[in-house]
C-alpha cells in the first residue's frame, strides 16, 4: 500500500493554500480533487455549524471537520476508498465519524471555545476562513478573547498578520509560553502580539499555559465572550484535557 504526494507540492499546499487541483496517487494510480468544482457544486449546500454539508460525486456527505480544506480533503479520501471498493454506505460513516482533535475543534457552545493548532502561515490563513464560515457566519467582525502560544522557530509575525488582517476581531489576546524547550516566552509573544496589532486589543501574558487559558475560559463564562486557543499543537497537548474538565464541570452543576 503506497500513497505518494506529487514531487514538491506538499498536502498543506494542495490543501490548505487552495491550488487548484488536490492530487496524489495510490498504488500508481493518480487521484485528484477539483477545489474549483467542489465549491461551486456545494455553493447552496455547503453549511458550517457543527458540521459540514457537501456534494460530491453526486452523494451528500457530512463531515464534523471545518473548513473547505477539509472537504478537499474528504473528496480525495472518497475517491480513494472507492478505489478499494468501499461501499457509499461506509465512506458516508467513516467521513461523518472522522474525528481531529485540535483542528477547529468546537470545544463548547456556551460559550463557545475553539481550540486550533495551526502553527504557520497556512494554519493561520485555513483557520481564519474557518473561523469566518463556522455557525453561519456568525462570528465575522465579532469580539473575540484568544490565547495564543507558540515555538520560537515559527513565523509568529505572519501568522498574525494573517489573523489582523482577516474578519476575526480580538477585544483580548493572552500570550503563554508552552512547556517545551522551543517555545517562545510570554513576553516575547506580548510584544509580538502588541506591535502587529499596534495596541489596539488588551494583550496579557502568562508563563502558565494551563493557567492562561483557564484564567481565558473563566472571562468568557462571565462576559460570554468567544474564546479561540491557538497557534501550537504543542499548546494544545498540554491544555486541551483540563479545559476539556473545566467545561465538562459546568455542564455537571
Amino acid at each position: 500500500f503506497e500513497v505518494n504526494f506529487d514531487e514538491g507540492q506538499t498536502e498543506a499546499q494542495n490543501i490548505i493554500c487552495g491550488s487548484t487541483t488536490a492530487k496524489f496517487t495510490l498504488n500508481g494510480i493518480q487521484f485528484e480533487a477539483d477545489n474549483s468544482k467542489l465549491k461551486q457544486a456545494g455553493q447552496k449546500t455547503v453549511k458550517f455549524g457543527n458540521t459540514v454539508n457537501f456534494d460530491f460525486d453526486g452523494v451528500t456527505y457530512k463531515s464534523g471537520l471545518l473548513g473547505d480544506h477539509q472537504i478537499s480533503n474528504a473528496a480525495l479520501a472518497i475517491k480513494a476508498a472507492s478505489y478499494l471498493g468501499t461501499d457509499t454506505e461506509s465512506i458516508s460513516y467513516g467521513i461523518s465519524h472522522t474525528v481531529w482533535k485540535g483542528r477547529c475543534e468546537i470545544m463548547s457552545y456556551n460559550p463557545l471555545v475553539i481550540i486550533d493548532g495551526g502553527h504557520n502561515y497556512q494554519g493561520a490563513l485555513s483557520l481564519s476562513r474557518v473561523i469566518t464560515k463556522v455557525l453561519g457566519g456568525a462570528l465575522v467582525n465579532q469580539e473575540m478573547r484568544a490565547v495564543f502560544g507558540v515555538m520560537a522557530d515559527k513565523a509568529v509575525d505572519d501568522m498574525l498578520m494573517v489573523l489582523r488582517n482577516s474578519d476575526i476581531r480580538f477585544k483580548e489576546i493572552t500570550a503563554v509560553r508552552v512547556n517545551n524547550p522551543r517555545s517562545m516566552s510570554s513576553s516575547e509573544l506580548y510584544n509580538k502580539i502588541d506591535k502587529v496589532y499596534n495596541s489596539t486589543v488588551e494583550v496579557y501574558e502568562d508563563d502558565d499555559a494551563i493557567n492562561g487559558v483557564l484564567s481565558a475560559y473563566k472571562k468568557s463564562l462571565e462576559d460570554g465572550l468567544p474564546l479561540l486557543v491557538s497557534g501550537s499543537l504543542y499548546l494544545l497537548g498540554q491544555i486541551r484535557g483540563e479545559l476539556k474538565r473545566a467545561i465538562s464541570s459546568q455542564y455537571d452543576q
